[in-house]
């Protein structure tokens, strides 16, 4: 017999073994689609940036400060970046990537942009950077940009992104957020 015809009459075995359970009031269990799915996660800012030899010890090392003589209410230890960082490594293994111009002093725009492709060693809590390259800042950018790729499942998790969404606008109204789901 050809392939062909040996999976034809394979398939015509499993209809009938289906439609007996079915006859017989047997439930089959039936294979479910994956929901999970890869995201990238993009979070800008426009505040005083970090500086260059800083950023991987600031984001690569869990449970260090961050507090550099910059005054800020909110995030003393930068544990958003990091705990961004581990998600990633634990559910895509992706290292993140970072855009950052550091104001030296407020309202003096920062000279240089720093770019840092940054992973982490979690067992000796060290950053692993991969890419870490310093550009002259030509356009007058400002501020920290961080991308991470991760992997979670949309359809599960949808109400509770937007609901921290919404209550972040609440305490941050004067942040601008987006979310663009394609």
């Amino acid at each position: 017999k050809s392939n062909a015809s040996e999976e034809k009459e394979e398939d015509k075995i499993k209809q009938e073994d289906t439609a007996s359970d079915a006859a017989s009031g047997k439930k089959t269990p039936r294979k479910k689609a994956s929901q999970e799915g890869f995201f990238r996660i993009t979070v800008k800012d426009n505040g005083c940036g970090m500086s260059h030899d800083a950023i991987p010890n600031l984001l690569g090392r869990v449970l260090s400060g961050s507090k550099y003589g910059v005054r800020q209410t909110r995030g003393k230890f930068g544990l958003g970046g990091k705990m961004c960082l581990v998600w990633a490594k634990k559910s895509t293994g992706v290292p993140i990537s970072i855009k950052t111009a550091h104001m030296p002093h407020p309202g003096q725009l920062g000279t240089h942009v720093s770019t840092c492709v940054l992973d982490i060693d979690i067992q000796k809590n060290q950053p692993r950077v991969i890419k870490h390259i310093k550009v002259k800042n030509t356009q007058g950018w400002v501020g920290t940009e961080l991308e991470v790729l991760i992997a979670g499942n949309w359809t599960t998790y949808k109400a509770r992104i937007v609901q921290y969404l919404q209550q972040l606008a609440i305490i941050t109204p004067y942040a601008k957020l987006e979310l663009n789901y394609t």
